[in-house]
């Protein structure tokens, strides 16, 4: 999902006539990428591993950073909440499809708990439709290409409450990679920091 900025990177450059993008801006990019890789470090044999689902990632960080684009770039009169529910309704179809003739998952294999349903429930509101209402009003905002931005920060959140709340070790390298990631964005939003250290 760390991909996502640099693909939207490069349909907003290709689909947005008036955004382009310096060297800084792409240098920057990269070195949080960099940062990424040292967070979560990534072996070869994960990497090459022909397993659907990560294709399934990858296929589904383009389609976030594809829409997010369009929508800037076509700029709907739709209201936040109309859009919501368009992108929510063919996300689920579009996740039924693939769980029934893709990943050929089976519905009688589901056990209903509750701890279940509050989880699903947490996930469809508080992440689902409140995530994704900030999400398309900063999309109006700022853009695609700012908000894709925020998937350089999930890395460090992950480690930081899997360390706080599962007591999963934090390696010192990822604290390096914290402070890669924090450079790299540093280096795209220079700019708009830069009144701040004056």
């Amino acid at each position: 999902m760390s991909f996502i900025p640099l693909i939207t990177a490069l349909f907003a450059r290709l689909l947005i006539r008036d955004r382009r993008f310096t060297l800084v801006e792409v240098v920057g990019l990269l070195v949080g990428l960099a940062g990424v890789v040292l967070v979560v470090r990534p072996t070869p044999a994960e990497i090459t591993t022909g397993n659907v689902s990560r294709l399934l990632i990858l296929v589904a960080a383009t389609s976030n950073a594809l829409g997010g684009v369009l929508v800037q770039r076509f700029d709907p009169p739709e209201s936040t909440p109309v859009l919501l529910a368009c992108a929510t309704l063919s996300g689920g179809i579009a996740l039924h499809f693939v769980s029934l003739f893709v990943i050929r998952e089976s519905y009688a294999n589901v056990s209903v708990t509750v701890p279940g349903v509050l989880s699903v429930a947490y996930l469809a509101l508080l992440v689902g439709v409140g995530g994704y209402m900030i999400f398309f009003t900063l999309l109006r905002r700022v853009g695609a290409f700012e908000v894709s931005l925020v998937n350089y920060v999930q890395p460090i959140v992950a480690a930081v409450v899997g360390w706080l709340v599962l007591r999963e070790g934090l390696n010192p390298l990822s604290v390096v990679g914290f402070v890669v990631i924090v450079a790299g964005f540093a280096l795209v939003k220079r700019d708009h920091l830069r009144p701040y250290f004056q």
